[in-house]
């Protein structure tokens, strides 16, 4: 994962890093979690004392790219607040990570995936086939874009030529090559999906290169806001028909359904019957619950 994150460490906070020590930065961070977990703002004195000139969410981004952590509890929990703390993964996890995850020290200016792709060592290599497999028992059948567009690394041909064998591989409407596990089941065209509600920046939409598949190219301006923001949706036969949000004011929980095009009648109730479940699952403490459409 290493080259996507640092391609996403540039795009984000290219110039507020330039010149800028990582491996001092980054050490100096694992010395303080090694003590404790923290939130990255409990790394602001030591950014204050290390890099006073330099941004601190930058220098929390470059710590969390290059140094293997886990959120502890109680964050990712449902309904929690504030801000999470980390803890380094080789001590949460009791053990060290292995050679296969290394840090590699970026020279700033030069990109990781020109400089390591393609040419893999056998160690960068193993895990990389290791993460082309789950995406593929997730998401494939998927073409090499597809696969390049989720792990976000480039010139990942010469990969899956090599995995070709343990791979099956089936050919679009377009004759365009989509690979996937063997043993898994393509479904027909015409099997019926139940209406489905996805949260926000849900993987399913962002899995392939070519996400028609699942939403109209008229909608996807409705729902990819920006790079760091993705509406929650609901499916209805498996595509992206509209956008859901839940309010709560005291005691009143409303689900809010914004469809992107007019519905049958048939696919309207049966979105309001799964829209139901889904306010009681989600706010089963409220006095009253209300789901309403909006056009």
């Amino acid at each position: 994962m290493q080259p996507a994150l640092m391609r996403g460490l540039r795009e984000f906070f290219g110039r507020r890093i330039q010149d800028l020590d990582f491996e001092r930065v980054v050490g100096a961070a694992r010395a303080e979690l090694e003590k404790r977990p923290l939130p990255f703002s409990g790394l602001n004195p030591l950014w204050k004392a290390l890099e006073p000139e330099r941004d601190p969410a930058a220098l929390a981004y470059v710590v969390r790219s290059y140094l293997p952590l886990v959120m502890v509890y109680p964050g990712g929990v449902w309904r929690s607040g504030g801000a999470a703390a980390y803890a380094l993964a080789e001590v949460w996890l009791s053990g060290e990570l292995g050679a296969e995850s290394a840090l590699s020290w970026p020279n700033y200016g030069t990109s990781w995936t020109e400089r390591h792709l393609p040419g893999l060592s056998a160690s960068q290599a193993g895990p990389l086939e290791k993460l082309i497999k789950r995406y593929l028992a997730a998401y494939g059948p998927s073409s090499v874009a597809d696969v390049q567009a989720f792990v976000g690394i480039n010139g990942l041909k010469g990969t899956l030529e090599a995995m070709r064998p343990e791979l099956v591989v089936y050919r679009s409407e377009k004759n365009l090559e989509l690979f996937d596990l063997p043993g898994l089941s393509v479904l027909e065209t015409d099997t019926p999906a139940p209406p489905r509600f996805l949260p926000e920046y849900d993987n399913v939409l962002l899995a392939h290169a070519n996400r028609s598949r699942i939403i109209a190219d008229e909608f996807r301006k409705s729902v990819f806001l920006s790079a760091g923001r993705v509406r929650a949706t609901f499916l209805l036969d498996g595509v992206v028909r509209g956008a859901w949000r839940v309010e709560r004011v005291g005691k009143r929980a409303t689900l809010t359904l914004e469809p992107f095009s007019s519905l049958p009648s048939e696919e309207k109730l049966a979105l309001l019957e799964e829209g139901e479940r889904l306010l009681h699952f989600m706010e089963d403490g409220a006095g009253t619950l209300e789901v309403r459409v909006v056009f």
